[in-house]
């Protein structure tokens, strides 16, 4: 009984030491396949020599008792186009809530001049790039800032991609039509998620918490329509979207 006893004591410890192995292996394998498909977005966006983008962004908060909300904001439709070297133009569209009425929101980078900017303020220079990126953030639920940080690094938004900490890959799901990793991450406080495709390496979806007071806040940026063009050609490629739930 004893010998009994002490081989499923040696059989235990040995399946434990070999579950905390497979769960190292695991998320070591996690990590490194996250760092991989971050160099491999870097790559897809630096590779366009022109980009069209069409999406919604959603601003929710989640109160201490579980009710989920929009905020001030909603829902809204957004444009943007970009070309290469450093060009960008975006647009969102406000439908207005109980105390405002609808209106667009509009901002363009040129190289080191970005309009508008507030009265007073210089337009030109990486000093006035940044803050007009950090003024549109949360009036765009940083729609602005991910596709600077994504389209022109080196502009100053705030957010890029190497500075991302803990990444790893939690999972797969499909956006549209579109077969996406689960990329997550933290930058600044706060927890990221990319839904990258496992084709193409362009974001489908990007969603980013942290908290509001009392409320967890969540924004969400997806894509409903994208086209590239690649360096060294002449047309513009749609590159497979579908039709994402809202």
């Amino acid at each position: 009984m004893l010998r009994l006893r002490a081989r499923l004591l040696a059989f235990a410890t040995c399946s434990a030491l070999a579950t905390v192995a497979f769960t190292q292996q695991v998320a070591s394998g996690s990590t490194a396949q996250a760092s991989s498909i971050l160099a491999d977005m870097q790559a897809a966006y630096a590779a366009v020599d022109a980009f069209e983008a069409t999406g919604w962004a959603r601003s929710e908060a989640t109160d201490i008792d579980g009710v989920t909300r929009p905020t001030l904001f909603e829902e809204r439709d957004f444009h943007a186009m970009f070309s290469a070297p450093d060009q960008l133009c975006f647009s969102m569209v406000h439908l207005g809530s109980q105390n405002f009425e609808p209106w667009t929101y509009m901002l363009s980078i040129e190289g080191m001049h970005v309009s508008p900017v507030e009265p007073g303020q210089p337009e030109d220079g990486p000093s006035a790039i940044s803050r007009a990126l950090s003024g549109s953030a949360g009036i765009t639920s940083c729609a602005v800032p991910l596709l600077t940080g994504l389209l022109l690094p080196y502009a100053g938004s705030g957010y890029r991609l190497a500075d991302l900490k803990d990444v790893r890959v939690e999972g797969e799901d499909v956006v549209g039509d579109v077969r996406c990793l689960r990329v997550v991450g933290r930058f600044r406080q706060r927890d990221y998620t990319f839904w990258v495709s496992t084709t193409d390496h362009f974001v489908r979806r990007c969603a980013y918490e942290y908290s509001g007071g009392v409320d967890l806040c969540r924004d969400t940026i997806e894509f409903v329509r994208l086209r590239m063009r690649p360096k060294g050609s002449g047309h513009m490629q749609d590159l497979p979207c579908g039709s994402a739930e809202r």
